[in-house]
């Protein structure tokens, strides 16, 4: 049995800046290979199905090269990854290939397909199968139930028809042992990465050799009330650290340079971190690596075993600068905490330090927000990133305004696909307007800072990456740069 997986190609953009009326939007696009599919893929492939991935978010190939490639390949089955951010393009491709092909068994997968199976098989006829939550185990049993004929009452996580009915089957267990999970086989991609994102006409990289991302675990142990990655109730659950060194000896041994661990909280378990990291030590390996963490698990120690081990970047959600939005968000910090992992992290030596922040929550006013953006600037970041709070489905924010009657059951049924909601259309203090002055003033701000261009200089002069790093991305910068100096030169 042959099969295909699609990642579809993202619409939108991140983020914009104008200066003088002229935008840099800044695309996050095709920048890391897609690892949940390529888990299903690799467990299929070492059942002896045969396998073939097209990350079109990355390819970019049109509707006709993709039918092509379909029909040179004769693909019994096709899985499609559904984000929202990539449904619509998912959704056409999908029927067009039923309408051609009308025998492949077509599948969809992935988060929105979590959140909503019986809206997606009722409104899209030529979807035959709907996988939810986690799909490695789903998809090889489903498989293997076509293959035989059998039934498929018997596969957990399965949505289907029988006939004109809708069946949904028991919801499938999360994977406890992430260790039994095969090392993602990187050579089904067609491309390489660079961690890149449009600017403007260029892109601006964020590695300097060959890139891969990597997952050490899933899940989360945090309950942030925006947030959808505890929601499924699926607990945090971590690689050995091990399991997690083996593959990044692997992926060391295929000329990989550069490691991006994309877990959503890299550091939940403490006492994984330092044997990650003294595992690297003691096998001697040379990989730049970047994690994600939340603030509270920090120190000094972890971010000096870190440093030692290879990290050259961390991401923090700090998200407020304000205890009361923080208390909301059930951020479990202060400001003052936030300021402290900062100056470990620097005292450590990581080269980049980088910080996210959430701008309006729902009763949130402009003075909060606007302390946020200023604190962001205050902090010792290498970079910020500034986002209004979006809502998303089954988190307790979304629900909070459902019961409030902010979030209506028709609002939700002219948007679900649509996904996620910006807090401005819903219930917030502070208007689209000002919520996206706050965030292009801010950034305006931070980036014109006497102290941070000076240190931005010296660290880009001390740390071989950054220097690196600036080398290659000098030339996607200037016209951004050129453009807000002018912009500050006219006020």
């Amino acid at each position: 049995m042959r099969i295909l997986l699609i990642n579809p190609e993202y619409d939108g953009n991140w983020f914009q800046f104008h200066p003088l009326k002229k935008t840099f939007s800044v695309y996050a696009s095709g920048v890391s290979p897609p690892l949940g599919l390529l888990y299903i893929a690799t467990v299929l492939e070492n059942q002896g199905y045969e396998v073939s991935l097209i990350d079109n978010d990355a390819l970019k190939w049109s509707d006709d090269e993709l039918l092509g490639y379909i029909k040179e390949t004769h693909p019994d089955v096709i899985g499609f990854s559904i984000l929202t951010a990539s449904c619509f393009n998912a959704h056409r491709l999908a029927k067009e290939i039923k309408d051609k092909y009308p025998d492949i068994k077509i599948i969809y997968g992935g988060p929105s397909a979590t959140i909503y199976p019986e809206r997606l098989m009722n409104k899209y006829g030529f979807v035959d199968y709907l996988i939810q939550g986690e799909g490695e185990h789903t998809t090889l049993n489903l498989l293997r139930q076509l293959e035989n004929e059998q039934n498929l009452k018997n596969v957990r996580g399965l949505v289907y028809r029988e006939g004109k009915k809708l069946v949904l089957n028991e919801a499938a267990p999360p994977i406890r042992d992430l260790d039994d999970l095969p090392f993602p086989n990187r050579n089904l991609l067609k491309t390489n990465y660079d961690l890149s994102l449009s600017w403007g006409d260029f892109k601006v990289r964020f590695t300097v050799g060959k890139y891969t991302g990597m997952l050490t675990s899933r899940g989360c142990p945090n309950s942030c009330r925006f947030c959808q990655a505890w929601s499924n109730h699926s607990g945090w659950r971590g690689r050995s650290a091990k399991n997690v060194v083996d593959e990044l000896e692997l992926l060391e041994d295929q000329g990989y340079k550069h490691v991006f661990f994309v877990d959503d909280n890299f550091s939940a378990d403490k006492k994984r971190v330092f044997e990650i990291c003294k595992l690297i030590k003691e096998r001697g390996l040379k990989v730049y690596w970047s994690v994600e963490m939340s603030v509270e698990s920090g120190s000094y120690e972890m971010f000096k075993a870190m440093k030692e081990a290879g990290c050259d970047s961390i991401l923090f959600g700090f998200e407020s600068a304000n205890q009361r939005i923080l208390d909301y968000y059930c951020k479990r910090i202060t400001p003052e905490l936030s300021r402290k992992t900062v100056e470990a992290a620097r005292r450590a030596g990581i080269s980049c330090i980088i910080g996210t922040f959430l701008l309006g929550a729902p009763d949130e006013t402009y003075e909060e927000a606007k302390k946020t953006v200023d604190f962001g600037s205050s902090l010792d970041l290498d970079a910020l990133i500034l986002f209004s709070l979006s809502v998303k489905p089954n988190t307790p924010i979304w629900n909070e305004l459902k019961e409030k009657g902010h979030l209506t059951d028709d609002f939700i049924e002219k948007r679900w696909e649509d996904l996620p909601i910006n807090i401005h259309e819903l219930n917030s203090k502070l208007s689209k307007r000002e919520l996206d002055t706050l965030i292009e003033d801010g950034y305006t701000k931070f980036l014109w800072r006497r102290e941070y261009l000076a240190k931005h200089i010296y660290r880009n002069f001390r740390y071989r990456f950054r220097r690196r790093w600036m080398a290659k991305n000098l030339r996607a910068i200037a016209p951004f740069l050129k453009a807000s100096l002018k912009t500050r030169m006219m006020k």
